[in-house]
């Protein structure tokens, strides 16, 4: 069923396209609930369909998945139970939300964040978007006495998806921390991000965020040379775009970097517990990741004409060796180089069913039912009726 694939995929973009795919909370949805320390989590993407206006939100299926992994730890951690510096759900020294809203670290703005399909500074609300927080603890920094000016290179965090998609979009919140032992003695720190690579090209650009958000074609990074854990000029937050198709996994290189105001290595962590806490969100176009796929058509066996096709190129003919017979094992051959392919739509169910001579194949667009329509069979060939394609999918 080479065409029924092509076809879903025209009309699942045509009109679903106003549906953002985002990191948010509902029943059962089977998102973490709990507190960490941890190294892993998944994430379901949620189903916003009234989005930039409004936030109401539903399970999408097939579902959409982002896998968080810290991996590749630089340094020993004694006084967190996984041993390690960098972790989701752990902040100041305790256990705590895996999972939590936007608002959570760094006092962002929701004007500081743009979601999918949405203008610059619009369609995330911090309150009810969440993310996973991630927190890197700058103990290890000081016992290793290392100099308060320095980036250092902290653990990685690997994203993989369930299924490949076109353009996520990154929201951070909260890069920037602080310590001080008094008045005048302050070191500002932040977290960074570095690609360290992915399964195709992809590239980094800003779409909103605060003034000490800084972002170019491979880092995310903190550009205030005074760096705090609140506001505009000094904590970075924001939206960064990453440009690529068939993304399924993003490798970041997890930093610290310290501002250097103070050049004792102890303020890295003066109380013992301290760290940069981040939240991080994702949000996608729904048809970014759509459930189509391109099975291709039978052509093992008994090798198959193709009897049936629509051309704009005018070149069918009569003979097994023209077009679209030369195209093998399909139902039908499409063929343009500049046409569309548009399917008849007709109002009404009743219309649709009083078809005076369906055949079996046929397709409309049943508008009172606001679904594909083909007339096939599901019971081998016994009994045939008009069914209504509206799962993504590759029918066998």
């Amino acid at each position: 069923m080479l065409i029924v694939c092509l076809i879903m995929q025209l009309f699942s973009i045509q009109l679903s396209a106003q549906n953002v795919l985002e990191f948010a909370k509902i029943n059962g949805d089977g998102n973490p609930t709990g507190n960490g320390p941890i190294a892993e989590t998944t994430i379901q993407f949620l189903k916003n369909i009234n989005n930039p206006s409004g936030n109401t939100f539903e399970a999408y299926t097939p579902e959409i998945t982002a896998t968080f992994q810290i991996t590749n730890q630089q340094f020993t951690h004694s006084g967190i139970p996984t041993g390690r510096p960098v972790n989701i759900g752990w902040s100041q020294g305790a256990s705590s939300n895996i999972y939590d809203n936007l608002d959570d670290f760094g006092l962002p703005q929701a004007s500081w964040f743009t979601s999918a399909n949405s203008t610059p500074g619009t369609g995330i609300d911090i309150v009810e978007n969440r993310g996973i927080a991630l927190t890197a603890a700058t103990r290890p920094l000081r016992y290793a006495n290392l100099p308060t000016n320095g980036r250092y290179h902290m653990a990685n965090l690997v994203i993989t998806f369930n299924r490949p998609v076109k353009d996520p979009i990154l929201h951070i919140a909260g890069m920037g921390g602080y310590s001080y032992a008094t008045v005048g003695t302050e070191l500002g720190f932040s977290a960074e991000f570095d690609l360290d690579n992915s399964n195709v090209p992809v590239t980094f650009t800003k779409l909103s965020g605060s003034n000490a958000l800084s972002v170019n074609t491979n880092q995310i990074l903190n550009n205030a040379s005074s760096i705090y854990n609140t506001g505009t000029d000094r904590c970075g937050s924001g939206s960064v775009k990453v440009s690529g198709s068939g993304i399924t996994s993003l490798t970041l290189k997890v930093y610290i970097r310290g501002d250097g105001r103070s050049p004792f290595p102890m303020l890295w962590d003066y109380t013992g517990n301290l760290g940069d806490s981040v939240n991080l969100s994702i949000s996608l176009s729904e048809d970014s990741s759509p459930g189509y796929c391109y099975r291709p058509a039978a052509t093992t066996g008994t090798v198959l004409d193709t009897k049936h096709g629509i051309t704009a190129l005018g070149r069918a003919g009569a003979t097994n060796d023209n077009w679209p017979m030369v195209r093998k094992g399909a139902w039908t051959a499409l063929e343009a180089k500049t046409k569309g392919f548009v399917i008849n739509r007709i109002p009404s169910t009743a219309q649709v069913t009083a078809i005076a001579n369906p055949v079996e194949g046929m397709m409309v667009y049943d508008e009172e039912a606001a679904c594909l329509k083909i007339y096939t069979t599901t019971d081998g060939g016994s009994t045939f009726g008009w069914k209504c394609f509206n799962t993504q999918t590759c029918p066998e």
